[in-house]
């Protein structure tokens, strides 16, 4: 991720160490509960935990070897405010282009869709599990 914007974090990441990057507050309901009503947002703020700085700082080689003959299962976020729309669908397309089979959905939602539409997360993660279920998101 770092390669990605050009060596610098993300502004909502407060840099403390090389070790652990704890989000910046308020940044936190702008990326990742922009969708949520305000009150709920908070809620799920004052439950995060520092992210692994080696997650986002580290060289990730390339994962398609080890996927191929192994179902993907990706549910995409339209409102992300993390992700870009266009970096989601770029994955999807990237890997399906590498011949991994990949199963997407879209959420109407921001990056957290498990908190704005829990049931359809839940159905989808039963889904990707072998269960018979439609989820109630679009297929993409």
């Amino acid at each position: 991720m770092l390669d990605a914007m050009g060596g610098q974090l993300l502004p909502q990441y407060l840099h403390e160490n090389d070790t652990t990057l704890p989000f910046n507050g308020p940044g936190a309901i702008h990326v990742l509960y922009n969708d949520l009503e305000i009150n709920e947002a908070l809620k799920a703020v004052w439950l995060l935990k520092p992210q692994s700085y080696g997650i986002n700082t580290s060289v990730i080689p390339s994962q398609v070897a080890g996927l191929n003959g192994i179902p993907m299962n990706f549910l995409l976020c339209r409102n992300d405010n993390a992700t870009p729309w266009e970096a989601q669908t770029g994955s999807v397309l990237g890997f399906r282009g590498a011949g991994v089979e990949v199963y997407a959905e879209v959420a109407e939602s921001g990056h957290s869709p498990f908190l704005k539409f829990p049931e359809e997360t839940s159905k989808f993660i039963r889904r990707a599990a072998g269960e018979e279920i439609e989820s109630g998101f679009s297929v993409y």
